[in-house]
């Protein structure tokens, strides 16, 4: 990796290498004291905020308590945009009456020195840092002292995230006896702040949505057969399914299975997909249930793939084989959110290997999994009936109130965000909205939570099959045309490390009531409920209650069409 000059009057450890400790030549071949060849040169810093630093340094530190004086700033190798991913992460601070530089880079090379003090260090010593690294990160501390100068680094590499890290401090009189640069190398971690390798902490138990128990109710879903009488598998299917469901006939393991859905859809890529299915296999010459399995909606159909069968949702993903005539899970992977929007992984095999996983492997396997089931080939249900479902007979969505402002918020948010989304009877948004400004007509400001159901009907009850939360800021201005307004913008939170950053920069002062209302599950259930009972009052359907997987359902209140929002205000 090319080395780094330090001759940049912006960083603060610039001073270190004008004299002292012997300081070896630069990069440059150069004398580092030699200042008079980069006069003029551009300076390839560039100041920072802590947020846009933490963008690019992930795994990252923070000044430590008590520290005066903090500033941050980035430096692009070359000052090549291809090189962003390269980005050198600069932390300067004062404590105690010295001044600090700690240093990081992404994808640097194995042990590399990024603190660009270059000296003839006399003294070398190898420590563990007790925090970095779950306490088990190495890091080699070196010092060297002169009458005119002397200076101190600290250097660690994380080989499972690939970081080089540095900490350095220099002076003319510096007292290297007073210096603990190990202690404050420690300081500088900051928990909040470390994803994959370093934190959070892998959770000991599934997220609920995963947990054996969950999975086995939403499993309900699958069609309840009764199979006395039926000898075959085809008799299964001649004799008790009725038009409307699906089968399908494959091999789970060395088992060769009847699948049994509750119904099937167009798949869009020739198939006709399921979601759930009730699986029957052979013993002692008669059929017999193995097992149920359900998905969390139709962006996740039934899949297999050598030999095992995929069942997933947004949130988690399982694996399934047949041993000992019971379906039984091999593989498990989930994802749940803190209250800030960081992901925290979960991963557990029969295997017993997960035990042994830090969070790096933990997050690989989750992604490793959702790779293997989108590479799977999506099981083709044969539908019975000789239709994969009925033709829906529900009517989209328009918002029904007599306010046209609504009316336009609500269409925007089913054309933007409903294509995302398998299509399904009908497409209704949940708008859980923080605080609106209307000073300026041409930039009208809406913050929210902005949500995108899917629904199918089932009965009198609508059915969650998909849908997805859309956090943000959304700009409308008003017109002269029919319409009245004209939604002109959305600014979205981001997702991951981004979701806080991007959370305050746009909710701003409405930050925290954002967050404590979309942790608020009660109130946004009865919003949904509301809009659901105002849909089918104003188009004459016997809707009585909506349901999403898993949970029981929930009835809709009785219709307020034109008073609507007058009582949420």
């Amino acid at each position: 990796m090319k080395r780094l000059i330090p001759f940049i009057a912006t960083v603060a450890l610039s001073a270190v290498v004008l004299g002292g400790c012997a300081a070896s030549q630069s990069a440059g071949g150069e004398a580092p004291g030699e200042a008079e060849p980069f006069v003029g040169m551009a300076n390839p810093w560039r100041e920072s905020t802590e947020e846009e630093a933490y963008k690019y340094a992930p795994n990252g530190f923070s000044a430590p308590e008590g520290a005066t004086n903090v500033s941050w700033s980035l430096m692009l190798p070359d000052n090549d945009p291809a090189k962003e991913d390269y980005m050198l992460v600069q932390l300067t601070f004062e404590q105690d009456g010295l001044e600090y530089t700690a240093r990081e880079q992404a994808a640097a090379e194995d042990e590399a020195d990024i603190s660009g003090m270059y000296y003839d260090w006399q003294n070398t010593e190898s420590v563990t840092l007790d925090n970095w690294g779950g306490g088990n990160m190495s890091a080699t501390i070196k010092s060297c002292s002169e009458p005119e100068e002397s200076a101190c680094i600290c250097l660690w590499y994380d080989t499972e995230t690939g970081y080089a890290y540095s900490l350095g401090t220099a002076g003319s009189d510096l007292d290297l006896s007073k210096v603990d640069i190990k202690k404050t190398a420690e300081a500088i971690y900051d928990p909040a702040k470390q994803i994959g390798g370093n934190a959070p902490e892998i959770p000991e138990s599934a997220p609920e949505e995963a947990t054996d128990e969950f999975l086995s109710s939403i499993a309900e879903e699958a069609p309840q057969i009764d199979i006395s009488g039926c000898a075959t598998f085809t008799g299964i299917v001649d004799k008790k399914l009725s038009d409307g469901m699906g089968y399908a006939n494959e091999k789970i393991g060395d088992t060769d299975v009847l699948l049994v859905s509750s119904g099937t859809y167009d798949n869009l890529d020739g198939n006709n997909a399921a979601i759930d299915a009730t699986i029957f296999m052979y013993k002692d010459e008669a059929p017999f249930e193995v097992g149920k399995v359900c998905c969390g909606g139709t962006a996740y159909p039934l899949a297999i793939r050598d030999g095992e069968l995929y069942v997933g949702s947004n949130h988690w993903i399982c694996k399934y084989t047949i041993e000992n005539d019971s379906l039984k899970i091999t593989q498990k992977a989930a994802v749940d959110y803190d209250k800030n929007g960081n992901e925290i992984y979960y991963y557990e095999s029969v295997h017993g290997d997960a035990n042994n996983y830090d969070t790096v492997k933990t997050e690989l396997m989750f992604e490793t999994l959702y790779d293997e089931l989108f590479e799977a080939k999506v099981i083709d249900f044969q539908p019975v009936g000789g239709a994969s479902g009925s033709e829906s007979a529900l009517p989209a969505y328009e918002y029904p109130g007599p306010e046209a402002f609504y009316s336009v918020l609500y269409k925007y948010l089913i054309d933007e965000f409903g294509p995302d989304y398998e299509k399904d009877d009908v497409t209704i948004p949940c708008p859980v909205i923080i605080e609106m400004d209307e000073s300026d007509k041409d930039d009208i400001k809406v913050w929210g939570d902005f949500w995108v159901f899917n629904y199918d009907l089932n009965g009198d009850v609508l059915e969650n099959t998909s849908g997805g939360s859309y956090p943000g800021l959304i700009h409308i201005k008003s017109t002269d045309d029919s319409n009245g307004y004209e939604v002109t913008d959305i600014e979205l939170v981001g997702d991951g490390s981004e979701y806080e950053p991007t959370a305050k920069k746009i909710f701003g002062k409405y930050y925290d009531e954002f967050i404590n209302s979309s942790s608020d599950g009660e109130k946004r259930d009865a919003l949904r409920a509301q809009i659901i009972a105002n849909y089918a009052a104003a188009n004459n359907l016997k809707i009585t209650a909506f349901k999403d997987y898993g949970w029981d359902p929930v009835s809709l209140p009785g219709e307020n069409i034109d008073s609507f929002y007058s009582i949420l205000n």
